[in-house]
C-alpha cells in the first residue's frame, strides 16, 4: 500500500509539474506577444515590422503547442548540463518559437517552407538531447598558469586599441552604434577583424570564465576591457550582452532547467516592458529583446522571404568561390542588408544561411554541421566544472544564435577555442 501511495503521488506531482511548464510556456509566447506589440513596433525599434493578423490567436496556441511538444516531450531539457543541451533550448527559446509566431506577419508573402524547416529542424535539435554521445569524466584541478596566455593576448589588444584610437574611444548611445559600425569598416583591416574575433570567442571568455572561477579581478577586469572596447571601437551591441550572459549562465548553471529558464525569460521580458513603458521609451527593450529574440527570428524570416525566389549562393561568396559565379558579387549579409535595411550587415543563423547558400536542403546540412561542432565541444570540454563549461560557451552561443557557421569558425574564434581545448586533453591524458 505505502508503494502504490507514493507511486500514485509521483505520478501527481509529475503531472503538476509538467501543468506548470506548459503554463510557463504559455506565458513565455505571450510575453513575445506583449513585448513586440507595444514596446518594438510602438517605440519604432530596429526590427520592428508591424504585428497586426487575423490568425494570432490561432498562432499563439500552435507556438505554445509546439514549444510543449520539442521541450516538455520530445526532448531531455530536466537538466541543462551541456552545451549541446544549452545551445539547442536557447535556439528553440529565442529562434524557432518567436520565427513561427512571426512568420506570418513581419513578412507579408509569407510562404510555409520556412515554418516547416524550423520545426523539423526544432525537433532534431531536441531528440538528439537524448542521445548521450560523450560520456563525462571526473572532474581535476586546473592548473592556472597555462590560462595566463589569454590574458597576455587580451592586453595586447587593450594596448593596440590604445595606439589605433589616440583618445577617440568612448561610451556611446545607441543612436550612434551603427556610425561606429560604418568609421570601423575604414579603420579596422582584415588583420584586426580575425584577432577580434579571436578575442572576442577565445580570449576574453576564457579571461572572464577562469577569473571568475579562481577569483582574480585582474583577469576579469581585462576581459571585461576588451569587450568593452570591442563596443566602443565598433558599436557591437553583443559585446556587452555576452558579458552579462557568461556572467549569468556561470553563477546560474547550477539551477539550470528548462522551467527555470522559462521563469527567467518571462520575468525579464515582463520587467523590460514595465521599464520601458514607465521610464525609458524603447531603450532597455533595444539591448535586450530586440537584439536577442526579435532580431534572430526576423532576419531568418527575411533570409526565406527573399532567397525563396532568388539565385542561391552555393557558397560563392565564400569557400566554393572557385566552382561558382557569385550571383550578386556581395556576400548574403550584405544582399539582405540592401533590400532591407540601409545597406547595413544583416547576419543570420544557420537556417537562414544554410537556406541562401543550398535552399531547404542547406539547412538541414548545416544544422548537422552545427550539432556535430557542438558535441565536439562537448566532448572535449566534458571534465571541466559545468559553470566553467557552460559559460565558456556562451560566446559561441552568442553566435550560434545570430551569425553563420561559418563565421563563427573563421571569425569567431571557435576553431582556436577547440584547439586550445583539444591541447588541454591532450596534456591531461599524457599524449606527447
Amino acid at each position: 500500500m505505502p508503494n502504490m501511495l507514493k507511486i500514485s503521488l509521483g505520478r501527481y506531482s509529475e503531472s503538476a509539474r509538467f501543468v506548470a511548464f506548459a503554463l510557463l510556456m504559455l506565458l513565455y509566447v505571450c510575453s513575445i506577444v506583449m513585448l513586440y506589440r507595444y514596446d518594438v513596433v510602438a517605440n519604432g525599434l530596429y526590427f520592428s515590422f508591424g504585428f497586426d493578423s487575423d490568425l494570432l490567436p490561432i498562432t499563439i496556441i500552435v507556438v505554445w503547442f509546439f514549444g510543449v511538444l520539442n521541450l516538455g516531450a520530445i526532448g531531455d531539457y530536466r537538466r541543462i548540463d551541456s552545451a549541446y543541451k544549452l545551445f539547442s533550448l536557447m535556439f528553440i527559446l529565442i529562434v524557432s518559437l518567436p520565427t513561427l509566431l512571426f512568420a506570418d506577419l513581419a513578412v507579408g508573402d509569407f510562404k510555409g517552407a520556412i515554418f516547416f524547416d524550423m520545426a523539423l529542424v526544432s525537433v532534431v535539435l531536441s531528440l538528439l538531447t537524448r542521445v548521450s554521445v560523450f560520456g563525462v569524466l571526473a572532474r581535476y584541478p586546473l592548473r592556472f598558469g597555462a590560462y595566463y596566455v589569454p590574458v597576455f593576448i587580451c592586453l595586447f589588444y587593450i594596448v593596440y586599441m590604445y595606439f589605433l584610437y589616440p583618445g577617440e574611444l568612448r561610451l556611446v548611445d545607441l543612436n550612434s552604434v551603427y556610425e561606429l559600425r560604418e568609421q570601423a569598416k575604414n579603420v579596422q583591416g582584415d588583420f584586426l577583424k580575425y584577432f577580434v574575433g579571436f578575442i572576442f570567442g577565445v580570449a576574453a571568455p576564457f579571461c572572464l570564465v577562469f577569473g571568475l572561477y579562481k577569483r582574480n579581478v585582474f583577469f576579469v577586469i581585462a576581459a571585461i576591457a576588451s569587450y568593452l572596447l570591442f563596443y566602443m571601437s565598433a558599436g557591437h551591441k553583443s559585446a556587452i550582452i555576452t558579458v552579462a550572459l557568461v556572467v549569468l549562465i556561470y553563477f546560474l548553471s547550477e539551477r539550470l532547467t528548462v522551467r527555470f529558464a522559462l521563469c527567467m525569460a518571462v520575468l525579464g521580458m515582463t520587467s523590460i516592458f514595465l521599464m520601458d513603458w514607465y521610464f525609458f521609451h524603447g531603450i532597455v527593450a533595444a539591448f535586450t529583446f530586440d537584439r536577442m529574440i526579435v532580431a534572430p527570428s526576423s532576419l531568418t524570416i527575411m533570409y526565406y522571404d527573399f532567397f525563396q525566389d532568388n539565385p542561391k549562393f552555393f557558397l560563392s561568396h565564400s569557400v566554393l568561390s572557385g566552382l561558382f559565379d557569385n550571383p550578386y558579387a556581395v556576400t548574403p549579409q550584405q544582399v539582405i542588408g540592401s533590400a532591407y535595411f540601409s545597406n547595413d550587415w544583416a547576419n543570420v543563423n544557420f537556417v537562414g544561411e544554410g537556406f541562401a547558400n543550398f535552399g531547404r536542403l542547406g539547412v538541414f546540412f548545416y544544422a548537422l554541421f552545427v550539432i556535430f561542432a557542438v558535441k565536439v565541444y562537448d566532448l572535449l570540454s566534458r571534465d571541466l566544472p559545468a559553470r566553467v563549461r557552460l559559460s565558456l560557451f556562451v560566446p559561441a552561443l552568442f553566435y550560434l544564435l545570430n551569425a553563420s557557421p561559418l563565421t563563427l569558425m573563421l571569425s569567431g574564434g571557435y576553431v582556436g577555442l577547440i584547439l586550445v581545448l583539444y591541447v588541454r586533453a591532450r596534456q591531461r591524458h599524457g599524449y606527447s
